[in-house]
């Protein structure tokens, strides 16, 4: 009775195990470790780690229990040369080796780790924050922005302490277009890197004119400590592929931060992750984020310092950056701390053309700033509000309107992100990035339901030109269209443009006006040389005369070159309000008109009123 009871009591217990580890390797934080990820119902759920030394079993990849008896075994043995630092399993996993240890109450071996150690000592934290840094207009990979990882340290000032960041690795001299396509297809590998604070700051908040937000994440120190652990894991044993849509930098960082934190869901975004968005995922949990700090760009404190000074300092300033003044002779602390910043935004923004003049007006600069007692006034620097506030990148809209020859109804759908007319609460202002996007088109009159237009990508750059900073401003689309401009109803035209020019903006109505140089070409079986367009001229004037409200037009002059039997130009102008009520929604009136170059042409025009509903 007692050896039948005994060996009940043995299977009992190894069930019980078997079961333990059962659960536990289905466990969301273990897999959370793991990074595995189920991003469309009709695939299995896999980890999209890709490097191979992240996993001890063969079938880790797709079986987390297996990897987690794999991983159990090797931290036991410890034997195995993981990775480029060649580490044993206790010293390259050692948030596994944490993570096993409360779960299931085993202990392994002591073991030195002098790299690991080093590591940690480097990352002793008791806090860490989440850093968004703000869309980058003069290149489109950066246009929407990104995120990484600040550790605070034990020194007094921020930029001594540590960035963690995930990025593409992508080879010097890669040309733009081969850029795009390896991007959009996961062809660069993707790595977490660990730099000092003060290399991110510089190569976003000065170099490229980026404002930072800093979110501090409410996370104890155990957590913190696992975190740390983990970005170990992931620096020093795998690499992933990288996709601009959505296994990137954002996504990557928050999945790093769900591991420690596997009750906040950071992680569940649609068809592709905005870095907005990303941020949005953290503000959305309860008590996830403590503080929220803003730290604005060089260009910015630049700008907001310089119109800060009334007219009679701006006029010294002027006489000083053209060599007309000396700086030696200045004493007052605001204009010479407006002219220390206007230099180093110089310096940064020109590099090796930053003249020996210059280097010598800096210097004299720095002498006088020392000379006198007094310092410049804070200025409060203002900015288009947090990213976390932004409107959502989903757009659903109808709208009613009429043209020349029926009225319709227009069905809308947008998978992002921001355009000319939208909020510019968290964005960029007066910028755009759209694709892609689709507009079905329903005649009420015939009932018919056709293509109004496809939209595989629209991009508008209007980055003003100022005195310290000489920026030319851009666009370009491509769409499949429905044109206007003649009498053909229901056929499609692909379309093709592209700009170039200069944008100037004023601070009373956010103002913004743009001259354009472009150039277009259109293709289909419609026109009867298959192909027509030319190059153009395009005139932006928009303005945000309240918060919650837009008005914009834009007048067009293009060329037809290649359609013998039309005039060589047609004028294309629209004239566009829109009036947002909150991040959910808004409302548009759009008036457009196609006028013929000559008598012989057709006038055809429409108007529409729509409305929109974010999410």
């Amino acid at each position: 009775m007692k050896i039948a009871l005994l060996v009940f009591n043995f299977f009992s217990i190894l069930c019980s195990a078997e079961s333990t580890i059962e659960n536990l390797g289905n466990s969301k934080q273990w897999k959370n470790l793991l990074h595995y990820e189920k991003r469309f119902f009709i695939f299995p759920e896999r980890s999209l780690a890709d490097g191979g030394d992240f996993f001890f079993s063969d079938e880790g990849r797709s079986d987390p229990v297996k990897e987690l008896v794999a991983t159990i075994d090797a931290l036991k043995e410890n034997k195995k040369i993981i990775g480029p630092l060649k580490q044993t399993p206790l010293c390259a996993f050692p948030a596994r080796k944490k993570f096993i240890e409360k779960k299931l109450g085993l202990k392994f071996k002591n073991t030195q780790c002098k790299q690991l150690n080093e590591f940690k000592k480097r990352m002793s934290t008791d806090s860490i924050s989440l850093i968004y840094s703000t869309a980058y207009p003069e290149n489109p990979g950066s246009m929407f922005g990104h995120t990484f990882l600040r550790i605070k340290s034990n020194h007094q000032t921020k930029l001594l302490d540590i960035g963690i960041s995930y990025s593409a690795f992508v080879p010097k001299g890669e040309d733009g277009a081969v850029y795009m396509l390896m991007g959009l297809m996961g062809g660069y590998r993707g790595y977490y890197s660990v730099l000092p604070y003060y290399v991110k700051v510089n190569e976003y908040n000065f170099s490229e004119n980026r404002d930072l937000w800093e979110y501090e994440l409410n996370l104890n120190s155990e957590e913190i400590e696992l975190l740390i652990l983990h970005l170990w894991e992931l620096e020093t044993t795998t690499w992933f592929d990288y996709y601009f849509f959505d296994e990137n930098c954002s996504y990557q960082i928050n999945a790093a931060i769900e591991a420690v934190k596997p009750e906040w869901n950071v992680t569940n975004f649609g068809l592709h992750v905005i870095p907005g968005e990303s941020v949005k995922s953290f503000t959305n949990q309860k008590g996830a984020v403590s503080k929220v700090h803003f730290r604005p760009s060089l260009g910015r404190r630049v700008s907001q310092r310089i119109d800060s000074l009334s007219d009679s300092q701006k006029n010294l300033f002027e006489e000083v950056i053209q060599y007309k003044a000396d700086p030696l002779s200045l004493n007052d602390p605001d204009l010479l701390q407006a002219l220390i910043e206007y230099f180093r935004y110089q310096r940064l923004d020109q590099k090796e053309k930053f003249s020996k003049k210059d280097q010598q007006t800096v210097q004299k600069i720095r002498v006088q700033i020392s000379k006198i007692k007094s310092t410049a006034k804070k200025i409060e620097f203002t900015h288009n509000g947090r990213p976390d506030f932004g409107h959502h990148p989903y757009r659903l809209g109808i709208g009613y309107g009429s043209t020349n020859q029926f009225n319709f109804i227009d069905f809308h759908l947008k998978f992002a992100y921001h355009d000319l007319y939208n909020r510019d609460l968290g964005y960029l202002p007066f910028t755009q990035i759209d694709f892609p996007w689709v507009t079905l088109r329903y005649d009420i009159d015939s009932q018919a339901l056709n293509l109004e237009r496809f939209q595989f990508f629209r991009i508008t750059s209007l980055t003003p030109w100022t005195r310290f900073k000489k920026s030319a401003s851009w666009a370009a689309e491509a769409a499949l269209v429905t044109p206007k401009d003649d009498l053909c109803i229901d056929c499609t035209r692909f379309q093709l443009e592209g700009g170039y020019g200069l944008s100037f903006r004023t601070e009373p109505m956010n103002f913004t006006t743009a001259l354009l140089g472009t150039l277009r070409v259109e293709a289909g079986k419609s026109l009867p040389e298959k192909v027509r367009g030319g190059p153009g001229i395009r005139i932006l004037a928009l303005a945000a005369p309240a918060s919650f409200y837009k008005i914009g037009a834009d007048l067009r002059a293009q060329s037809d070159l290649f359609q013998g039997n039309r005039p060589l130009f047609y004028f294309p102008i629209s004239f566009t309000q829109s009036l947002h009520f909150n991040a959910w929604s808004d409302i548009r009136a759009e008036y457009q008109a196609w006028v013929p170059g000559s008598t012989q042409g057709t006038f055809n025009r429409q108007w529409k009123i729509q409305a929109h509903f974010y999410f």
